[in-house]
């Protein structure tokens, strides 16, 4: 009933294009694994780079214009880029995940990296910007 309910409010979301396939996927108390990641290197400007900061695999999809949702996962501390396979990558590529409590759907721009990670303020999986998560996670980390 549930996955149900989600693909009903993700058609939704989307009124063009494909439904996405996604699987909900589990969250708990997740603690960043290494900041210490470089950031991935892009194969070229149409690519998206999206790293797990977690210590648990992460399942998410994505839809680049193409017919289908493209599911996948994320092992801990590992990338995973998503390439253009369609004719035109001048459009963002629609994301999903589920941040532990419901299905999120974000916009994400070709030629740029991401980090999928635990905010521990909302108790919920994020994503944002390489640079940015890995800044305010190094600031958070306790001085050794």
């Amino acid at each position: 009933m549930r996955r149900a309910l989600w693909l009903v409010m993700l058609s939704t979301l989307f009124a063009v294009g494909p439904r996405c396939p996604f699987d909900t996927a589990v969250a708990g108390g997740i603690q960043l694994r290494s900041v210490e990641m470089l950031p991935p290197q892009l194969p070229d400007a149409r690519s998206i780079a999206i790293t797990n900061f977690g210590n648990t695999a992460l399942n998410a999809s994505y839809w680049d214009g193409g017919p289908a949702w493209k599911a996948f996962q994320v092992l801990p501390s590992q990338a995973f880029d998503i390439r253009c396979e369609i004719q035109t990558c001048d459009a963002p590529v629609q994301f999903a995940y589920h941040d532990g409590a419901q299905l999120q759907t974000t916009s994400l721009q070709r030629g740029k990296a991401y980090a999928l990670y635990w905010n521990s303020s909302t108790s919920r999986w994020s994503i944002g910007p390489f640079d940015s998560v890995r800044s305010s996670m190094l600031q958070k980390q306790p001085q050794k």
